[in-house]
């Protein structure tokens, strides 16, 4: 039944699912590439890996996520290794509804054994039922659960967020601290997390609400340019949580109609992979895409999720 309802998405929103479950993945820096001559969008992001001796590895990933109405062949394959192979890619992940041809899973299988530079992996679409199984919050989000689960199970990692800020505001009250950027991000999660368990009963999926063309009123906000649409609930959450996880004093954004870059003044350092995943999590549920993030500066650009092609 999930598969059925992978297969019944618009395809923008099979491409949304794929970003979100790469995401999810821990796929870092992801970037929407320009649609292709097939009229789908690319992905290309970067997975960190750590080695024994605690080196950190920098693999770079291409993705093409597509729907089929048939099986893929060798030759629609062969054209994205052929890209991804001139851009210096290290892995191809095709992300289909579909499967390859029995010919294409031949071709296919000797070219990795080939050692080539660009490997390729494949999510079929029984794999993606599968993988999804791992991401309970993602599957609501698109209404493909196969059955109902327990509401809390979904947003069990949103509600860990929600307790973490929270007892960290106390613990900066009891110390003489400024408890309020913590308390901000509890307000706008709760707010974030009762629309979206009443969209998840109602509708069986999340859908956009309250779109907003006016910046959010936070008095460490600095918003230049336009403010684009986005959701109220959202991006009050994300930039929160955002301006209290670098610990800035202020917030700087630059907006267009597209996107908006975050630039904290006076941050710590760096975001660790832990408060990364924390914001990846917020991102999911605010619907909300993250781009590459500066380790530098700690800037970061977002976009407003699109909806349906």
């Amino acid at each position: 039944m999930v598969l059925e309802a992978i297969s019944k998405l618009e395809p923008r929103d099979f491409e949304n699912l794929a970003f979100d479950l790469l995401q999810s993945a821990g796929l870092r820096n992801m970037v929407w590439r320009t649609p292709g001559a097939d009229g789908g969008r690319d992905i290309e992001g970067h997975f960190l890996l750590n080695d024994l001796s605690g080196a950190i590895t920098v693999q770079k990933w291409y993705v093409e996520c597509k729907r089929y109405s048939s099986a893929v062949d060798w030759p629609t394959l062969w054209g994205k290794i052929a890209y991804a192979d001139n851009q210096e890619a290290d892995y191809l992940l095709l992300v289909t509804n579909n499967n390859p041809s029995p010919q294409c899973e031949t071709q296919l299988s000797a070219w990795n054994a080939q050692r080539r530079r660009v490997q390729v992996r494949v999510w079929r679409g029984y794999e993606i039922e599968k993988i999804l199984e791992g991401y309970p919050a993602v599957a609501a989000k698109y209404g493909l659960r196969d059955k109902p689960t327990p509401i809390d199970v979904e947003f069990f990692p949103l509600l860990t967020e929600v307790t973490k800020v929270a007892q960290a505001s106390y613990t900066a009250l009891e110390l003489d601290g400024d408890p309020r950027p913590g308390l901000e991000v509890a307000a706008s999660l709760t707010e974030l997390i009762s629309l979206r368990m009443a969209q998840v009963r109602s509708q069986g999926r999340i859908f956009a609400a309250d779109v907003t063309v006016a910046k959010p009123e936070y008095t460490w906000l600095n918003w230049t340019g336009p403010v684009g649409a986005w959701e109220s609930a959202g991006i009050r959450a994300f930039l929160s949580a955002y301006r209290c996880f670098t610990a800035a004093e202020t917030l700087n954004v630059t907006g267009s109609q597209d996107e908006a870059r975050l630039v904290p003044v006076k941050g710590r350092g760096r975001l660790t992979p832990v408060v990364q995943a924390s914001l990846a999590n917020i991102a999911l549920w605010a619907d909300i895409e993250l781009g590459p993030l500066d380790e530098g500066t700690l800037s970061m650009t977002i976009r407003p999720r699109r909806g349906k092609a």
